[in-house]
């Protein structure tokens, strides 16, 4: 019995004493400087579609300078607040296709501003990388394409 004791003594002081107990925590002083380095951030994309309801959009956006994208978010309004279809593979070459549609009634979808997007980057510095969005297309409820204007610029995680 004491022999039993004392193993299970020696299990729990090792245990202890090599970081293996379930309530160890990492010593923030010992994470190397490039990996204290990481933050998060946003993008919000906009699109500016006028007088037209947009109710299907499709762009490209593309990152420089060190960002991962590491998630994506609907935009601000109902019709486009899921989270849009995007292409996995481009996400791979620091870039992303995103495309949504809505099929609501022309009055139920957004005219002028509004954002149809939220894309989280990971940052391994401290600077926001360089990032630029192209549309490549849009339409209006009734399929017919429209001209609009898309403006990225980073937002503010909630």
């Amino acid at each position: 019995m004491n022999r039993v004791l004392a193993a299970v003594f020696v299990i729990v002081s090792l245990s202890a004493t090599m970081g293996l107990s379930s309530r160890h925590r990492p010593d923030v002083a010992n994470v190397p400087a490039e990996d204290q380095a990481v933050r998060f951030s946003a993008i919000d994309v906009f699109i500016d579609s006028g007088a037209a309801p947009l109710a299907a959009y499709q762009f490209e956006l593309k990152l420089t300078g060190g960002a991962k994208i590491v998630g994506l978010e609907g935009g601000e309004h109902g019709a486009f607040a899921e989270a849009p279809f995007y292409d996995p593979a481009a996400l791979m070459q620091d870039r992303v296709i995103v495309a949504d549609y809505s099929l609501a009634p022309a009055s139920g979808l957004p005219m002028g501003r509004t954002r149809v997007a939220r894309i989280h980057v990971q940052l391994s510095n401290i600077e926001m990388p360089q990032f630029e969005a192209v549309i490549i297309k849009a339409a209006s409820a009734d399929g017919g394409v429209i001209d609009v204007k898309i403006v990225a610029n980073e937002g503010a995680l909630p």
